[in-house]
């Protein structure tokens, strides 16, 4: 018999219902590719081997979690908090088509790291590591982006809040357009350059 798992946001809201086998310890070994996860509230989860290749966990809490051998290539973790998280053996390098997973601004002070990989995974200044943790010596590269404006999540969350917004009623449809890699919604559609 198969059991549930209900994972949500910081305000309570249901991000994803996860089917898991009878007996099973928390999201041990899930497979979630891809996964929308922005804010989802993991502090303390036993995830030891999931797959999250291309999540996003964007200001996601996984305070003391176990994500012991988890696949996070090309997830999305700006300002997650992984305080005290066990990362060890977790592949956060690049994805099958080169991208980065994203650290930047994310807190992983007293995370275990032992044998993670991080080769191409991106940081910044306000990222923050265990100590003694050298990232360039890891293969990690550095951006110079305070609030990083490609990451999945926080575009997520600008086009939401812009599409869920009171709309009068004689609002015009609103139109999504992809300019130069941004979305951007409008009622108009782009000038041509």
């Amino acid at each position: 018999m198969a059991e549930t798992i209900e994972i949500r946001d910081s305000f309570g809201e249901l991000l994803k219902r996860h089917a898991v086998a009878s007996g099973a310890t928390g999201l041990r070994g899930a497979v979630m590719q891809g996964a929308e996860l922005t804010g989802a509230q993991l502090a303390g989860t036993d995830m030891e081997g999931i797959d999250l290749y291309w999540g996003i966990l964007f200001w996601a809490n996984l305070e003391a979690a176990n994500l012991k051998g988890a696949n996070l290539q090309g997830a999305d973790l700006n300002r997650a908090n992984l305080v005290n998280a066990n990362l060890a053996g977790a592949n956060l390098g690049r994805d099958n088509l080169g991208g980065s997973t994203s650290l930047e601004g994310a807190n992983l002070t007293g995370a275990n790291l032992r044998g993670a990989l991080f080769g191409g995974a991106t940081y910044n200044e306000e990222t923050r590591f265990p100590a003694g943790f050298n990232p360039e010596k890891a293969g990690m590269l550095e951006t110079d982006t305070a609030w990083p404006p490609h990451s999945r999540g926080w575009c997520l969350l600008q086009h939401l809040s812009v599409l869920l917004a009171p709309q009068p009623a004689t609002a015009a449809a609103l139109t999504l357009h992809f300019v130069e890699g941004n979305i951007s919604p409008s009622t108009n559609p782009p000038e041509a350059t």
